[in-house]
């Protein structure tokens, strides 16, 4: 009997050694207790991963730059949807391993959206891509990242939305589709050169489109030299029902000056701070084609205003994808001499080279 009793204490401490050996084997594997996440790679907030992703390009590290994408996440031009996660991997996996340098540059457009338990950031971007054997492929333009996190350290993109070509309002996760023509294109750093046609000799002067801005809850692009051929203000935007909106920084209100979406006869009106009678536009004719010296630009929109304080009226002239050609009153012409829009010049430059307008263009490229 004591013989069987000391073989089932062995057999007791024989089974507590091999519980203990399998304990510290479970621990110092890691299984058995809840997988850590890499701590080169846990984003406190949204501007940590944008912070990632740049890093990733500079340095062409495809996991790095994955990180920044929850697994589930969607590529979309607009509202079409291009790709998924695993076509993103594929796609820089090739661009990585082809390219000699990438360059990706991106800041914040304004305030940010709060839905559900997501969060929406605009951002605007530039892309610089070298290959080997190709001249540079650059690409401007803005997009909509969603975030999302799961707990308070860990940020990662759920959506991409590309949407150069202009930004028109994020709000409870619904993105404004944006026309494919624009009458008024709205980008940092767009430019327009203008000639006084009725005086010769003045000097030219160009309206710029220097930064963007959240003015009472929407984003706003700030125009340099921008009253000389609005007539009333530098801070404008284009809503998505296509009316430019104008904001008056001497009382903070908002009024739509131009129905971009009008038909011919309609007509909207609005009365400038500090004044008693009010302003009529009215869309008077849409012309096929109008010569300038920046060009012969298509598509042409031609509005009429009348400002029954000042007993003015003035000519505006919309060409589609370029903006404000020209400018009429009884004692001056003003006429688009030259421009930047959306990474096109005017006069046109013939050129050889192929021109990437898009993030996505330059991706598609590695598809």
């Amino acid at each position: 009997m004591a013989k069987q009793i000391d073989n089932t204490s062995r057999k007791f401490q024989t089974a507590q050694q091999i519980s203990y050996f399998m304990l510290m084997l479970l621990l110092l594997t890691g299984c058995g207790q809840p997988t850590s996440v890499d701590p080169e790679y846990t984003f406190h907030t949204p501007e940590d991963v944008v912070v990632n992703m740049r890093t990733a390009y500079e340095e062409r590290d495809l996991e790095r730059y994955l990180s920044s994408f929850a697994p589930h996440s969607t590529f979309l031009d607009g509202e079409t949807l291009l790709w998924d996660f695993e076509s993103e991997r594929r796609i820089h996996s090739r661009m990585f391993a082809e390219v000699t340098a990438l360059e990706l540059d991106m800041h914040s457009l304004g305030s940010e959206t709060q839905s559900d338990s997501s969060l929406l950031l605009a951002y605007r971007y530039r892309v610089t891509a070298q290959l080997a054997s190709a001249p540079p492929m650059t690409a401007e333009g803005e997009v909509i990242l969603e975030f999302m996190s799961n707990n308070e350290d860990s940020w990662q993109i759920t959506s991409f939305h590309d949407r150069t070509g202009g930004l028109n309002k994020v709000s409870n996760r619904v993105l404004m589709p944006q026309d494919s023509v624009d009458y008024f294109p709205l980008r940092v750093g767009n430019s327009w050169t203008y000639d006084e046609q009725f005086a010769p000799g003045t000097p030219d002067f160009e309206v710029l489109i220097t930064d963007s801005l959240i003015l009472k809850g929407n984003l706003y692009y700030q125009l340099q030299n921008g009253q000389c051929i609005t007539a009333y203000s530098n801070f404008i935007r284009v809503d998505s029902l296509r009316q430019l909106r104008m904001f008056f920084t001497c009382d903070s209100s908002e009024h739509a000056v131009f129905d971009l979406a009008a038909e011919v006869g309609d007509s909207l009106s609005f009365i400038p701070p500090g004044a008693t009678g009010t302003v009529v536009v009215e869309l008077c004719s849409q012309r096929d084609s109008l010569a300038v010296p920046a060009g012969t630009f298509p598509d042409v929109l031609e509005f009429v205003i009348t400002d029954n304080n000042s007993g003015a009226s003035l000519v505006y002239q919309f060409a589609a994808n370029v903006g404000i050609i020209r400018q009429s009153a009884t004692n001056q012409r003003l006429a688009l001499k030259s421009a930047f829009v959306n990474g096109e010049t005017y006069p046109v430059i013939t050129s050889v080279e192929p021109s990437y307008t898009s993030w996505t263009q330059i991706k598609s490229n590695f598809r």
